[in-house]
């Protein structure tokens, strides 16, 4: 139990379904995983970004949720594994290629901006903004080293506004748990669900002849989310919520067994 509370409220179920994503990403785009490094690239920035950024939350907005308080009650282990995260972040810097570096620089440097607005408060003006950023910066962040390797085209689009509803669509559901203005947070969170069905319709549309098992995890993903947004609307479940980004799990098993 005390292993499964780690894995939630130190965003490490996050973690691991973004590695999933990226696996799956790269799988279905090329026929094969990413290197090595870049996995750890992205295990260790993503970890490291989600630890950071609930520390300026923090201090911020001096929120009581079970995350923030897990953080703040294991403050110096917190800390520890932040030294431990940037440590690896540097190191592997001298492994990977130039382009992939580049892409993360410009990642950092939104990241950075977006930290920026927040601390000066900008955020509170726009509903959502910060969900929206996360999840843009989360998606990016995921589908690095895709970009790096395919270049922007409609297709690596199509996958990144896919996974990126999917993200805001998460995060505008358990936001819209923790605010008392609760019903424009789910104004938004039907419209996001909406604009996904409307662009997987779209993607089946533009390709065709697409194998029809890559939609497995966006969809069971997204299903599960809609599923607790209209059965089960509890804040408890947020666990649940961040397991649904592994399903790409469900994919490999498909394809392992479908050869």
């Amino acid at each position: 139990m005390r292993r499964t509370r780690f894995v939630h409220f130190s965003s490490l179920d996050v973690v691991l379904g973004a590695i999933l994503y990226q696996l799956f990403w790269s799988k279905i785009t090329f026929g094969h995983f990413p290197p090595l490094n870049q996995v750890v690239a992205l295990f260790s920035a993503i970890w490291l970004i989600y630890l950071l950024d609930r520390k300026i939350d923090s201090n911020i907005e001096k929120s009581t949720d079970s995350r923030h308080l897990f953080q703040l009650k294991h403050k110096n282990k917190i800390n520890i594994l932040i030294l431990g995260l940037a440590s690896i972040s540097v190191g592997n810097l001298f492994f990977l290629p130039l382009g992939l570096l580049q892409i993360g620089v410009l990642i950092l440097m939104g990241i950075g901006l977006y930290w920026l607005i927040w601390w000066m408060g900008w955020f509170r003006f726009f509903l959502s903004s910060k969900e929206f950023f996360t999840a843009f910066f989360y998606t990016l962040g995921v589908g690095a080293s895709t970009l790096y390797q395919s270049g922007l085209n409609n297709y690596f689009i199509t996958i990144f506004v896919l996974l990126f509803l999917c993200v805001f669509q998460n995060l505008l559901l358990f936001s819209s748990l923790e605010n008392t203005n609760e019903s424009k947070w789910k104004y938004i969170l039907v419209m996001v669900e909406i604009v996904f069905l409307l662009n997987m319709f779209f993607f089946l549309y533009a390709h065709p002849q697409i194998e029809y098992g890559i939609l497995i995890p966006f969809l069971f993903t997204f299903c599960l989310q809609v599923w607790i947004h209209y059965f089960a609307y509890s804040i408890h479940l947020r666990f649940l919520g961040e397991l649904a980004f592994l399903s790409p799990i469900i994919y490999f098993i498909y394809e392992f067994f479908s050869k």
